[in-house]
């Protein structure tokens, strides 16, 4: 088991490796890769996305379910060509869906019988803030694409899923459970923005990674990603019963994003059909 002791070991060594920038970072799965490559590519055409897609029957199903969700198919009109779905859906939904389901991928990977409650509560919850944070984002004008807050929820918390593997890793998959929640708490947000660096997502989805628990962030300027991010997290987590109750007073971006504790109420009962389509969506 990983005591205090050892947890003090990993800690030096893990700030180690960051400062030296000597990680050894998750690789990106290969399906989400390639599908990334070809939306990267400025004369890639919807015949090629879908050919890249169709390689992957999960991430193939998935896309087509999401085109499906009430959240994108607000006419009813179920389809089930993959290219028609991906038409729907947009490059960057496409995007989003893929990484989900290469987290999804690297979540369902558990190394030892007691990493796969961790990972799968890890799991529900980047969803959860995922689905959140798109609505949220959704009610703001263009200056915030949700497609990319909702890229953001589902990596905010990728540092965690590192720092999991690697602890049951070290210690046979037994963790004081005091020892992993302090690992977590203080060091997932660096390693986050490391791993999210490393697969070169935007500037935008780093810094919400790497500042979402920031509860008294502040800034001058209207809402951004990790805004969103940021307040949706809390929003999970309360609902959730992890956290107390959160004063949002005490939380700038509950502001930023035009929000008060009464509008808040009516948003959340609005958007909770939605949520529920993306979070169905997303989790396969």
């Amino acid at each position: 088991m990983m005591t205090m002791m050892d947890g003090l070991a990993f800690v030096e060594q893990l700030g180690r490796e960051l400062s030296q920038g000597d990680l050894e970072l998750p690789s990106f799965p290969e399906a989400a890769e390639r599908v990334r490559r070809t939306l990267d590519d400025p004369n890639c055409s919807p015949a090629m996305i879908t050919r890249v897609i169709a390689s992957d029957p999960v991430l193939a199903a998935n896309i087509v379910r999401m085109a499906n969700s009430a959240t994108y198919n607000r006419i009813g009109s179920e389809i089930n060509s993959l290219q028609v779905a991906v038409g729907r859906l947009g490059h960057d939904t496409v995007r989003s869906v893929a990484t989900a389901a290469a987290l999804r991928q690297l979540t369902s990977i558990a190394a030892t019988p007691g990493l796969k409650a961790p990972l799968k509560d890890l799991w529900r919850h980047s969803v959860q803030v995922a689905a959140v944070a798109y609505t949220l984002a959704k009610r703001l004008p263009d200056y915030l694409c949700e497609d990319e807050v909702m890229l953001a929820g589902l990596v905010h918390d990728i540092g965690k899923l590192y720092i999991l593997q690697r602890a049951a890793a070290l210690s046979d998959g037994a963790c004081d459970p005091l020892t992993l929640s302090e690992l977590l708490d203080h060091w997932h947000t660096g390693v986050g923005r490391a791993i999210v660096e490393a697969w070169g997502f935007s500037d935008s989805v780093t810094m919400a990674v790497d500042e979402h628990e920031e509860i008294g962030r502040d800034y001058t300027g209207p809402a951004d990603v990790t805004s969103a991010v940021l307040v949706a997290n809390l929003i999970a987590k309360s609902e959730a019963g992890e956290i107390d109750a959160v004063d949002w007073r005490r939380v700038p971006s509950f502001t930023k994003l035009n929000l008060t504790p009464e509008s808040y109420q009516v948003v959340r009962r609005e958007s909770a059909a939605e949520i529920k389509s993306i979070v169905d969506a997303l989790k396969g």
